[in-house]
């Protein structure tokens, strides 16, 4: 619990208070910026998890666009790393409830091309890796859920055709039914103990679909008049549903956060609950600008259900180079929003960033994690 504390730490001290609705809703003692060892392997396109408590990254690329079949552990204040069975660049990857790793697809060759079948388990306890299956579609940019049954169902797919498919304990996953429409990173929600529903904003080259189809792993399609004036955030990062859980599965209640924009670009927050969707009322409209220029967000949300926080990650524009992270008390109605900002980053990447957007998401997620008071009175 030390370790993931000061994980935590680490990644708030990047962040400042920022003036949100006008009123000064911080404190304003500065936090000084910490940086952690940096990766053994310069990778982008990789999966990000806290395995065995071990901050963990899989795959993805390094220098020159070449596929890395590496992964590297943070352990005793350094990086190690590891042979993976198989490159997964841009590939996909679920956290089993075995407290193994899936890792599954991804680009065959260097600069993006081609994309393979390969899957194989990470355990962290041995840290060691098992080839063991072949995916029914090959792809990449796809994501994983695994259901209550332990089956683990796989969609999302880029410049190639897209079809649902299952792993049931198999060596080989097997095809459930043809998607009518192919996205990368599609969101894959749970609505039921056994039943979930896939979606994306756009197709499988990035182009902004026509209309949004929503998916059933059990039933019919259907499309949710919300998404005719809200469009879900596109962005080819890792997009891991249980970051946005708001629900209650004890008592059967399926619930996610998801950003979306309008034609105009203004950003709000649709709510899910089961397969209804609506906009969370928020007590003012998320700010789309600060003092030092206009705010990019990118990354889905992460929730932080001990709390009734959620949040989104974003950068300032080419002249900015400060992050930000919206805070939403989502248990709330209407909603209270603050927003932070860190000082400049000249040296934190954009893929560095979403390394820590992920370990941040496990730390909020992590009901012994606790804020110290001082840090706690600052968000």
């Amino acid at each position: 619990m030390k370790r993931q504390r000061n994980l935590f730490l680490t990644i708030l001290l990047i962040l400042c208070p920022f003036m949100a609705m006008g009123e000064d809703v911080c404190s304003k003692k500065p936090l000084d910026v910490v940086k952690q060892q940096p990766l053994n392997i310069p990778r982008s396109g990789h999966r990000t998890f806290i395995a065995n408590g071990e901050p963990t990254v899989f795959g993805g690329h390094t220098s020159g666009f070449v596929p890395t079949p590496t992964a590297e552990y943070f352990a005793d204040g350094k990086w190690h790393t590891l042979n993976t069975i198989y490159p997964h660049d841009q590939g996909f990857a679920v956290a089993l409830k075995s407290g193994q790793i899936m890792l599954g697809g991804g680009h065959e060759k260097s600069l993006g091309i081609g994309h393979i079948y390969s899957v194989e388990r990470y355990d962290p306890t041995t840290r060691t890796f098992d080839g063991f299956g072949c995916l029914d579609r090959k792809r990449c940019f796809a994501e994983a859920l695994e259901m209550d049954s332990g089956c683990v169902v796989v969609a999302g797919n880029w410049y190639e055709q897209d079809l649902l498919e299952q792993f049931c304990d198999d060596p080989l996953f097997s095809k459930i039914k043809d998607l009518p429409q192919s996205r990368p990173e599609p969101y894959i929600l749970r609505t039921a103990k056994d039943n979930a529903i896939i979606f994306g904003s756009s197709d499988g080259k990035g182009n902004p679909l026509d209309a949004i189809i929503v998916d059933r792993l059990s039933g019919e399609s259907f499309v949710p008049e919300i998404f005719n004036s809200w469009r879900p955030l596109y962005n080819l990062i890792q997009n891991y549903s249980p970051y946005c859980f708001v629900g209650d599965e004890q008592r059967g209640i399926y619930s996610y956060l998801l950003p979306a924009f309008n034609s105009a670009g203004q950003m709000a927050i649709i709510k899910s609950v089961g397969e209804d969707f609506s906009l969370l009322p928020t007590a003012t409209p998320i700010p789309m600008r600060s003092r030092f220029g206009k705010i990019n967000y990118f990354s889905y949300v992460i929730a932080d259900r001990t709390d009734g926080k959620a949040y989104i990650v974003g950068h300032g524009d080419k002249n900015d180079k400060r992050y930000y992270v919206l805070s939403v008390e989502y248990t709330k109605s209407p909603s209270p929003i603050t927003l932070y900002y860190s000082e400049p980053q000249y040296t934190l990447s954009a893929a560095s960033f979403c390394l820590l957007s992920a370990l941040l998401s496990y730390c909020l997620s992590a009901s012994t994690v606790k804020l110290p008071r001082q840090l706690k009175q600052n968000l």
